[in-house]
Parts: structure tokens; C-alpha cells; sequence
């Protein structure tokens, strides 16, 4: 049972972060501040999410605390078909993925240590994503052994998926003072904590009987708690009293490896499973300034690996010796996604109407990382363009409450002939054949910000 399997079943879930639009699989904004900003916020960084954006931001106060609520709200679609030597079979037509809202906390607290090194500890959800299809019209095969001398059966199957990626950042920041200027530089450490999961009632995997049509299977992997490490360092300088910043950060790469169980038509079990996953370096730059006092203008630069940790994904499934036939003992899952890196550029403003009352507005643009090779209905993290806008309240000296929406247009995207999902399922890659299958990916998004922040 070493295989690759099916192209409506083989990238499913694994890594289906993507049911919300982002650039790749990470969030534009930290805070509800940056967010209505179009995450523009490396030359800003003055709240709790400056741990998990400019770890030298935090040097700006002497003591805050904070929290941050994202909501998301993604629209997902797919229509796909079969081309054959006679036809084209319609499987499903702009069909909708169930409707779901995927909340992101992050709560962090800094302090002053002493006048130049500041401390602060964050907790951050990377991601709380998946995707969920019920119903997805296919076609299916009744005998893995006999060829089907009629036309193949009309079935359905169904998708779900979950994953969730947490850190927890402790800073260390230090600040000095300089004739003209103040530079600050920080430093965070990522614990990263993830888990996966997803079921599929579709999964196929090669068979005998030679008719190009396969049996459905049901697979269902759970993950255990995984960890990973990485690490922040970030540099801010404040000129002209802090009217104009300039800042720069380096993301190091996660390595995460996952276990868990996978269990296969409720009969083969896989108790040690193995894969290795990675969140990615990245290298950013940005400016703020003040043109006028009232007025707050920034940008951000952006360049993300994602051409090294996701090329080529591979869950490795063992079951416990003597527990099943040799044969099945093994069974591997690769997943092709052959992402490019992304250039991602942000654009923000923030305007103060009176002292209790501030207006913001951005865009945030990063060109599709996703290839035609790549793309599924269940990974596709295609948007490119984000708009936003929002507002902030001070009821009180020091504190501050943010708010702020996001809105994604739609995006399509068409798979193409050397796509995972374009073959048939085969021992070796190599030799797979095409199956005629092609399908059309649609999202759009809507997402809430809400945050508190106070500075002591």
C-alpha cells in the first residue's frame, strides 16, 4: 500500500490551512492597529503584537499589556470536471464549502527591566484554519478486482479539516539612546505548538482491475501535539523624535514534526506517523512617518521562503509490526504543492481626528505563491489584494481600543495537466497517467479585528 493517492482525494486536508485568504498561510496583522493599517506595521510596532512582528517595538513603552481577537471569515468554491475521449463529465459546479469563522487570539504583556532593556512574553495563534466539504459529487468504482463495463457510479464524498498553530514569544529588547536618533534592537524566541487533523470519505489508492475508476475509502488522520522552534530579531530607528522610523526583521524557519494516527476504512491503523513540516524564514523591511502631526503614514516589505518548506510534503504512515499484512505496513502520502516565494507589500494610514479618535485605512498586496501545479480546493491560499480599514478609541489615558475589517476579493484559479489531482493514482509518480480531471478554486474573505491595548 505504498502509494500517492488520488487526485480528488490526495491533497485534502494535510495542510488545509488555506480555507482563509492571507498572503500564503500567514496572517496580514497581528493586532487590530495593523490590521486596519494593511498589516503595515514593522516601522510602527508600538502594541503587544510587536513581539510578533518587530520585537524591537516593545522598547517604546514602559509597561503594556493587550489582546487581540481575529475573526475570519472565509468563501470557498469549486468546480471541477473530467474530460474524457467522448465527453466531459461535470462533477461539481461552483459548489460552496460549509460556512465556518476561524478565531485568532494573541495577549501579550513588556516591561521596562531598567532605562534600556525591556522584557515581554506573548502567546500568538499562527493559524486556526481548515475546511470543510460535504457532499462533493464524484465517481466511484464498486470492485478494486473486476473493470466496469458500464459507466462508473455516481457518488459523493465529503471533507474536513482543522489546524492550529500557537507560539509562545518570550522578547528581550534593549534600547540606546543616540545623538540623533534612538535604535532599539529585540529579539523573541518561538515556541511553536501545532496540531492537525482532517477526515476524507473519498480516498483512493491503486487498483487491479485496471477500468481507471476507484474504489472510495475513508481516511482519517489525527496529529499529536507537536512542537517547533524558531526565532525573531528585529531592529527600529526612531529619528526626528520618533516622526520617522525605519525598522527591519528576520524570521528564522520552524521545523515541526508531526505524529499522530491514521486510520484507513477503520481497519488499517498507522500508530506512528511521522512528517515533516515548516513554517518559513522571512526577511521584511518598513518606514513610518509623520508628514503632518496628525497624520500617520507607513509601509511594509516582505519576502517569504515559502519555496523551501512547501514543495514537497510527505506523511509517513508505519503500523505497528505484525499488526497487518506486510504489504500494508507502510503507506505514504506525498503532497506536491511546489509553492514560490512571496513578495508582499503593505500600505497604511492613520489618522487622528481628535485626540479620542483615530482613523485607519490600507492595503495589502502579495503576489499568489500558489502554482497551477499546486493548487486544491483544499490548500489554496490564493489572494492577493486585501483591503482594510478601521478605528480606535481612547476612553481613558492609556488605553486604547482597536477595531478593524478586512475584505478579500474573489479569486479563481484554474488547476492544470501536471497537477497531483490530474493523475491517476500509481506506486511511482513517474508513471502515472492522466486522468482527465481539472478544477476551479474561487475565495473571497471577510475578516473582524478587535483589540485592547494599555500603556502604562
Amino acid at each position: 500500500m505504498k502509494s500517492h493517492f488520488f487526485v480528488l482525494s490526495c491533497l485534502v486536508g494535510m495542510l488545509s490551512m488555506p480555507a482563509y485568504a492571507t498572503n500564503g498561510m500567514n496572517a496580514i496583522a497581528a493586532s487590530s492597529r495593523s490590521a486596519g493599517m494593511g498589516g503595515a506595521d514593522i516601522g510602527v510596532a508600538t502594541d503587544h503584537s510587536a513581539m510578533n512582528t518587530n520585537p524591537a517595538g516593545i522598547t517604546q513603552y514602559n509597561l503594556q499589556v493587550g489582546a487581540t481577537l481575529n475573526l475570519l471569515v472565509p468563501s470557498l468554491t469549486i468546480s471541477d470536471q473530467v474530460e474524457t475521449e467522448s465527453s466531459t463529465i461535470q462533477l461539481n459546479q461552483n459548489t460552496p464549502s460549509e460556512e465556518q469563522t476561524f478565531p485568532l487570539i494573541g495577549v501579550g504583556i513588556t516591561s521596562a527591566v531598567t532605562n534600556q532593556i525591556y522584557v515581554g512574553l506573548g502567546f500568538y495563534v499562527q493559524g486556526g484554519m481548515g475546511a470543510t466539504f460535504d457532499n462533493l459529487a464524484s465517481m466511484g468504482d464498486n470492485n478494486d478486482q473486476e473493470p466496469i463495463h458500464t459507466a462508473p457510479i455516481s457518488t459523493t464524498y465529503s471533507t474536513t479539516s482543522q489546524v492550529a498553530f500557537m507560539k509562545i514569544t518570550p522578547v528581550i529588547a534593549y534600547r540606546l539612546p543616540l545623538e540623533d536618533m534612538t535604535l532599539s534592537f529585540g529579539a523573541a524566541f518561538n515556541l511553536g505548538i501545532a496540531k492537525m487533523n482532517f477526515t476524507h470519505t473519498g480516498f483512493q489508492l491503486p487498483e487491479t482491475d485496471n477500468d481507471h475508476t476507484y474504489i472510495h475509502h475513508t481516511l482519517n488522520y489525527q496529529s499529536n501535539n507537536a512542537v517547533g522552534y524558531a526565532g525573531r530579531i528585529g531592529v527600529l530607528a526612531e529619528l526626528l523624535d520618533g516622526d520617522f522610523n525605519i525598522g527591519a526583521v528576520y524570521q528564522s524557519e520552524a521545523h515541526i514534526r508531526l505524529g499522530g494516527t491514521t486510520i484507513v476504512d477503520q481497519s488499517l491503523i498507522y500508530n506512528n506517523v511521522e512528517a515533516n513540516f515548516a513554517w518559513p524564514s522571512e526577511l521584511g523591511a518598513g518606514i513610518s512617518f509623520r508628514p503632518i502631526r496628525n497624520l500617520l503614514i507607513a509601509s511594509d516589505l516582505h519576502w517569504i521562503n515559502w519555496s523551501k518548506t512547501m514543495k514537497t510534503f510527505t506523511l509517513e504512515n508505519q503500523a505497528n509490526p505484525g499488526t497487518m499484512h506486510s504489504d500494508d505496513e507502510r503507506m505514504d502520502l506525498p503532497f506536491y504543492m511546489n509553492w514560490s516565494d512571496q513578495i508582499v507589500v503593505a500600505f497604511g494610514t492613520e489618522y487622528t481626528l481628535v485626540e479620542e479618535l483615530i482613523l485607519r485605512a490600507g492595503m495589502n498586496y502579495g503576489q499568489n505563491p500558489v502554482p497551477a501545479d499546486g493548487i486544491t480546493p483544499f490548500f489554496p491560499a490564493i489572494s492577493e489584494i486585501h483591503y482594510t480599514g478601521g478605528f480606535g478609541i481612547s476612553p481613558i489615558h492609556g488605553l486604547r481600543l482597536d477595531s478593524a475589517f478586512e475584505y478579500v476579493p474573489s479569486v479563481t484559479m484554474t488547476s492544470n495537466e501536471e497537477n497531483q489531482m490530474a493523475f491517476e493514482p500509481s506506486l511511482i509518480r513517474e508513471d502515472t497517467i492522466p486522468n482527465g480531471y481539472q478544477t476551479e478554486i474561487s475565495m473571497s474573505q471577510f475578516s473582524f479585528h478587535i483589540s485592547a491595548n494599555y500603556a502604562f
